[in-house]
């Protein structure tokens, strides 16, 4: 794939070496689409993709594409040789003596503990060893007793991976886990990892792992079970080769560990050999050590070494002629015709009986095989000549005529291959889905040099507007034919419906080419590079109207204008009648093609400046006049409310004709290079104004346009000190230079700044925040209050008239928003993770039943719906802030204070059968009350149960191996017996959902107060 480049020159046909070299770089479609996935391409894919231009992936690493990340469990019995360890889970059944069903695991030191029998060593055992152990132990103590032990759980071991892998770390496995189920668990190994020098390292010795032998089958190959504290390390990737073409499986192969080089029948066994059978041509392309890349054949497959960066191409060897010749393409009889029968081309298309209804004639190809090396080349062929009978070329055996559709040719302005053309790297799948496109991305590769006619190509790539097409069979099979067709392309635009490249063979006349393009009959037409001929020639440009210019944008009606009848911007932007009310009015461009330098012109200008006559410029045939929305500079400085760079809003120029010309909306200015321009032609404007933002000016502008464009200053504003920084740029070091202006005085129309200025317009300090607090219950004046700098809790509720003689201050409940959005964050993580582990779950062997399903999906819908109060313990009595101010908090915006009235009951809250509001009794405890509201449910957590004391602070119920004290239970308090976390035990999660679950009841608890 071709990276960022100007066009360079199209590769010739009629050269032995250049045929070579086109046959090296065919590449074969079907194999390039099945190698197109597995993630964007890595740096060495797009190395070697860049050199051989097709889709080439990297071998193997999609192995770990399917595996899973869970502990792996054995399939089947566990074998009698796994050795036991701490932390197995065993089962042990007993029949005869004793009756016996035990679930017993290897403790700590290694044993196993069964009632009425002494201990029984178990780690470093096979399971068979401990069996027969427990049999003999057992018949010694219990008589004729048969045992049954089967391993129930293996234990867990820690392995340490490290190195080139997306999750390094320490991982808890299953016993039975292989190497490669950890570096599974570790995300797979990144694509600058090795797949065949990995190191397994335990207890000081290290044992290689290659991958190749596992993927390939090799019988050889170990398991390499893991065990306890061992690492797996993966080193970076080693030597690499590629091998493409006409093979089995084309890849970018990594080399044996410690090797550098490999043998070509190596080289292919690894590429599962060729993929038909018979003679082949092998191709190597290497780097020497001048650094040049080189393509040479290889004759001896015993004797040819690849190197580290090496390229082996596979292409199958062209059968001999037979005396035939061929037609193919769009035409109404083909198949291959005797060369005795058919020995010109006249005779091979049948007079023009055998062409297609809407057969393209000005171009169509013949291969033939070079004499010399036995490549086939292609050459363009004139079939209104042969028609005409002005030329009837002689064919020779083995000759392939291949003819073109109308159809065929619209795909040269499709849009891969417009990106192409302008320099711009094409996605790999493009390359993949069709083999013309590579060999166009090899033809204007930097490989290739450049020629100056490639610039007007490069030029109409700009220009044109792509149009849909897809890659037709006959460039798809006969790849060099878009290379062709493009050489010999004629570019044909304005004033027809149809712009774009159109091939021909030899001169074609004017009105032929405007035809072909849409044009209507008689419409006058011009070469633009020679006027007066009428005739165009490969590489020209025709253009079928008078000298125009065009007029893009939000404007009243966008098309071309005759050159003479607007010769400057002012003629064509007139009074400003001519534009839209959301224009832009600061900057706009003139796109100028200058044929001197064959090159592009961006001229910036003011549509302001130009309206109002303050500057005007004059233009010339084929100008791009283009103004912009400000919704289009925001979206394409990323400042839009949506953020990012958006595309430039296109346009469709209907033609003086009549007839409909679209084209890319900013004449050959693509999206990112206006951004970059109005990046570099920007006025930051920050501070007191409507729209704070970058401003893009065309040049000197006046600080009123400037502060106009961003909507004006706003009320706030300090128009005494508006500050103004400007770059001064000299040949020792830029400076910055600071100047105050103060508009109360000075006129801003008379202010001119530059792009690169800055511009900051101060506020006025303003004690009155846009924001408001509210407070409620027992005050005198409850409501919502203005919220002022520096307010603290006590002004709120002095503000509010005091408290009544009602008010409860110690129950008193602060909401923040700060903390409720907090709160439904971590409330809205849990469940995404919930709902990833309980997905993860249900792939494992034993799932969780539907109960436990249908129970973990209701935890996730309330934690997702939940609403949490946001509430801050705070202390609200006035008459303790007084004595306590650095209590006293400072307010924010949204803070809500609820003053309740005193209390003289006691709620019992959560996982009880009758929630309710008790009345209170003095040294009533929290059991009495728990079973004066019914008693708890199934679902409480008994040694969760705690108090919530009014001031918001909790105290724990149950009794605990540091307090022996009762919890006294106050009027005003809540007693909240929270959900049990058991029923989740099956998910790993459960130790953090008991506070979870928790939390919830205090919101539903303190919701409820709010609510009375």
């Amino acid at each position: 794939m071709a990276g960022k480049h100007d066009l360079m020159p199209l590769l010739g046909v009629v050269t032995v070496l250049v045929a070579v070299a086109l046959t090296f770089t065919w590449p074969l479609i079907p194999q390039a689409a099945a190698q197109h996935d597995g993630g964007p391409p890595s740096r060495l894919e797009a190395f070697y993709t860049d050199r051989t231009s097709e889709a080439v992936r990297q071998y193997g690493y999609r192995l770990f594409d399917g595996l899973p990340l869970a502990d792996v469990e054995p399939a089947g019995a566990v074998p009698d040789d796994y050795v036991l360890g701490v932390g197995d889970h065993l089962s042990v059944v007993l029949r005869g003596g004793r009756d016996l069903n035990l679930a017993v695991a290897v403790d700590g030191s290694g044993r196993v503990v069964l009632p009425e029998l002494p201990p029984i060593a178990a780690a470093g055992r096979t399971l068979a060893e401990f069996r027969a152990a427990t049999e003999g132990v057992v018949a010694a103590r219990l008589g004729a007793t048969d045992v049954y032990l089967t391993l129930e759980q293996a234990r867990q071991i820690a392995v340490l991976l490290v190195g080139e892998v997306p999750r390094p770390g320490r991982y808890r496995l299953s016993a039975f886990a292989t190497v490669l189920d950890a570096l599974a668990a570790a995300g797979g190994v990144e694509r600058h990892g090795s797949l065949r020098a990995i190191r397994l390292v335990r207890d000081g010795a290290e044992s290689p792992v290659d991958l190749y032998a596992l993927m390939q089958g090799d019988p050889t190959a170990p398991e390499m079970a893991l065990r306890d504290n061992d690492r797996v390390v993966v080193p970076p990737l080693g030597a690499t080769v590629a091998v493409v073409g006409d093979v089995r499986r084309p890849a970018v192969y990594e080399l044996a560990p410690g090797h550098s080089e490999v043998a070509v029948p190596a080289a292919l066994a690894l590429a599962g050999g060729p993929l038909q059978p018979g003679p082949a041509a092998l191709l190597r392309r290497t780097i020497g050590e001048d650094g040049i890349d080189r393509t040479v054949p290889i004759h001896s497959l015993d004797a040819e070494i690849l190197d580290d960066g090496d390229v082996l191409r596979v292409a199958p060897r062209l059968a001999a002629a037979d005396g035939q010749v061929t037609l193919v393409g769009h035409v109404t009889a083909p198949g291959p015709y005797a060369l005795a029968d058919t020995p010109t081309m006249m005779t091979l298309i049948g007079n023009g009986d055998r062409l297609g209804d809407t057969s393209y004639l000005p171009f169509a190809a013949l291969e033939r095989r070079d004499r010399a090396s036995g490549a086939r080349v292609l050459s363009a062929v004139d079939l209104t000549a042969v028609l005409s009978g002005q030329a009837d070329p002689p064919l020779a055996d083995g000759d392939r005529m291949i003819v073109l559709s109308v159809a065929d040719i619209a795909f040269l302005a499709s849009d891969p291959v417009l990106t192409l053309l302008r320099g711009e790297p094409l996605r790999v799948d493009d390359l993949a889905r069709c083999a013309g496109l590579a060999a166009l991305a090899r033809a204007v590769g930097p490989e290739n040099g450049r020629r100056s006619e490639d610039d007007r190509l490069t030029e109409a790539a700009r220009r044109l507007t792509p149009v849909p097409a897809a890659c037709p069979d006959a460039i798809n099979r006969f790849p060099d034919l878009l290379p062709l067709a493009i050489e010999h392309a004629v570019v044909v635009w304005r004033g027809v419906s149809r712009p774009g490249l159109y091939p021909t063979a030899s001169a074609a006349a004017l009105s032929d080419l405007v035809a072909l393009a849409g044009g209507e009959s008689g419409t006058a037409a011009r070469v633009v590079e020679r006027p007066g001929a009428q005739a165009a020639y490969p590489g020209e440009t025709v253009a079928a109207t008078p000298p125009q210019v065009a007029l893009v944008g939000p404007v009243v009606l966008p098309g071309w204008r005759d050159l003479a009848a607007t010769p400057s911007l002012a003629r064509l932007l007139g009074d400003g009648d001519s534009v839209q009310p959301e224009i832009y009015p600061l900057f706009g461009i003139v796109v100028r093609h200058d044929a001197g330098r064959l090159a592009e012109r961006i001229l910036p200008f003011s549509p302001t400046a130009i309206v109002t006559g303050d500057t005007d410029l004059s233009l010339q045939d084929g100008d791009w006049v283009r103004v912009f929305s400000s919704a289009e500079v925001e979206r394409a400085l990323g400042t839009a409310p949506s953020g990012g760079l958006a595309e430039v809003t296109p346009v469709t120029l209907p033609a003086t004709s009549g007839t409909a010309r679209p084209n890319r909306g900013v004449g050959a200015l693509d999206d990112r290079r206006l951004a970059g321009l109005l990046a570099d032609h920007t006025v930051d404007v920050s501070g007191a104004v409507a729209r704070p933002g970058a401003y893009p000016v065309a040049g000197p502008t006046t600080l009123a346009r400037i502060i106009e464009a961003a909507g004006g200053i706003t009320r706030q504003a300090d128009q005494t000190a508006v500050e103004v920084i400007r770059e001064h740029a000299d040949d020792a070091m830029p400076t910055t230079a600071r100047f105050i202006v103060d508009l109360t005085w000075q006129r801003p129309e008379t202010l001119y700044l530059t792009p690169g200025d800055a511009i900051l317009v101060p506020p006025r300090y303003m004690p009155l925040v846009a924001a408001a607090v509210t407070i409620r219950g027992e005050v005198l004046r409850p409501g919502t209050y203005a919220l002022v700098r520096g307010e603290r809790l006590s002004d709120l509720i002095a503000r509010a008239g005091g408290l009544t003689p009602h008010a409860f201050p110690g129950g008193a409940i602060f909401t923040r928003a700060a903390a409720r959005a907090r709160e439904t964050a971590d409330y809205r993580r849990l469940a995404d993770q919930l709902d990833r582990e309980l997905a993860a779950r249900l792939l494992d062997p034993e799932p969780p039943t539907t109960g436990e399903v249908d129970l973990a999906r209701r935890l996730v819908t309330e934690l997702r719906t939940v609403d949490p109060a946001g509430r801050v313990v705070v202390e609200a009595d006035p008459e303790i802030l007084d004595l306590h101010p650095e209590r006293d908090p400072l307010l924010a915006p949204g803070d809500v204070l609820h003053m309740p009235a005193r209390s003289l009951s006691v709620r019992v809250s959560g996982e009880v059968l009758s929630p309710a509001a008790l009345p209170f009794r003095t040294g009533m405890d929290a059991d009495a009350y728990i079973r004066a509201a019914g008693g708890v449910t199934h679902f409480a957590d008994r040694d969760r149960i705690f108090v919530l004391l009014p001031d918001g602070s909790a105290e724990p119920v149950a009794e605990s191996l540091w307090s022996f004290t009762p919890v006294a239970i106050p009027p005003g308090a809540t007693i909240i017996v929270p959900r049990d976390p058991e029923p989740f035990d099956f998910l790993a999660l459960t130790g953090s959902l008991a506070g979870v679950l928790s939390q919830i009841a205090i919101t539903a608890a303190s919701i409820s107060v709010i609510s009375d």
